[in-house]
């Protein structure tokens, strides 16, 4: 619709700064989480231990290859059809370390502050 006004019913409030967003609104079932790379670049894990960051105040859990299901495998509907050829990544799959910073843990809680410090 060029050269035509449309009515802007918001405006007001923006302009104002009354308007309410999306991340003003709280919700007390929120959980936080927070992603641990491998502080190396190729390896296995053979030792993680996640008790001391379970045993932190507001840690729901700790995920890790040790404790998801295996991913599921030869599902042709979900597979990267562009990708480069070759095994797809699966995060928290198993043991191997193939790269720097690679996902090893996702760490969730009640406050990012608190994932963050476990």
């Amino acid at each position: 619709m060029i050269a035509t006004e449309t009515p802007r019913v918001d405006g007001p409030l923006k302009v104002t700064g009354e308007a309410c967003y999306a991340a003003e609104f709280h919700d007390a079932r929120l959980l936080y989480g927070v992603v641990v790379g491998a502080a190396i670049s190729k390896g296995r894990i053979r030792r993680l231990d996640t008790a001391e960051a379970e045993a932190q105040d507001g840690v729901v859990k700790v995920f890790t290859h040790q404790n998801t299901r295996p991913p599921q495998v030869s599902d042709e509907e979900f597979r990267d059809m562009v990708a480069p050829p070759g095994s797809p990544y699966r995060p928290l799959a198993d043991d191997l370390i193939r790269f720097a910073y690679q996902p090893i843990a996702l760490v969730v809680a009640d406050s990012f502050e608190a994932a963050r410090a476990a």
